[in-house]
């Protein structure tokens, strides 16, 4: 039980240390992200364009893991989601496990997310 206590105390230092380092408030960050979503879905509507759904904080939140998560592997961009579109080239096996970060976003909805976040 001590053990436990001990490494959920450590895992929440961790976690604490993070959020200490995030620049400014998340939940500022969000909003201005929202913001700029609603800005943009106003221009949509008048030209016939789909609206962009707002970002959740789980999945804000999702969006930096990745980004973080991207700089320890090899490949980058679009190679990091599996391609579903049925182009399977044949590969050659290699050490490394394919990476996969379509379980936890699809990729049209990364690029969305960076191009409205960076814009």
């Amino acid at each position: 039980d001590t053990a436990s206590t001990a490494y959920n105390k450590k895992t929440d230092d961790y976690s604490d240390v993070f959020w200490k380092l995030w620049p400014q408030g998340m939940e500022d960050d969000l909003e201005k992200l929202n913001m700029k979503i609603t800005l943009e879905n106003v221009k949509n509507k008048q030209n016939y364009k789909r609206a962009i759904r707002v970002v959740t904080r789980p999945e804000y939140i999702i969006f930096h893991a990745l980004l973080i998560a991207s700089a320890g592997h090899i490949h980058q961009g679009e190679r990091l989601w599996k391609d579903t579109r049925g182009n399977h080239k044949k590969k050659r096996r290699g050490l490394l496990n394919d990476v996969d970060f379509g379980r936890y976003i699809k990729w049209w909805r990364f690029k969305q997310i960076k191009f409205l976040s960076h814009s």
